[in-house]
């Protein structure tokens, strides 16, 4: 199988343009055989490990601890509730929100106040 030679930049001439031949023509250069790439160094298995260790630091310092999620259920809409939290118990995120519980909440309320005038 030959091998693959590189092409160098300005190695073949170029077409000529409307005012006759162009001034960058040129001779392709030799190109000689491409010379093998270097083998990869070698490891040191202890500086790999401490290379490891210490990009695990890293990633323990920018990555937060995993989020706890629970489940519960709402009783005044009777319906389920997910939150996110954060290991100290804070509150990340909610679904349904909580505005969104209390437009609930007023819903379920006005209904019951037509259906009491309706009877």
């Amino acid at each position: 199988m030959d091998k693959i030679q590189p092409v160098l930049e300005g190695a073949l001439p170029r077409p000529a343009g409307r005012g006759g031949a162009s001034s960058r023509e040129t001779a392709a250069p030799p190109v000689g055989p491409v010379p093998a790439a270097a083998p990869p160094p070698a490891i040191d298995p202890d500086n790999a490990r401490e290379m490891a260790r210490q990009v695990q630091e890293a990633l323990e310092r920018v990555v937060p601890a995993p989020h706890e999620i629970a489940f519960r259920r709402d009783e005044t809409t009777n319906g389920f509730v997910i939150e996110v939290r954060n290991p100290d118990g804070s509150l990340v995120r909610q679904y349904p929100p909580e505005k969104l519980l209390n437009l609930r909440r007023k819903l379920d309320e006005m209904s019951g106040m037509v259906i009491d005038e309706m009877t």
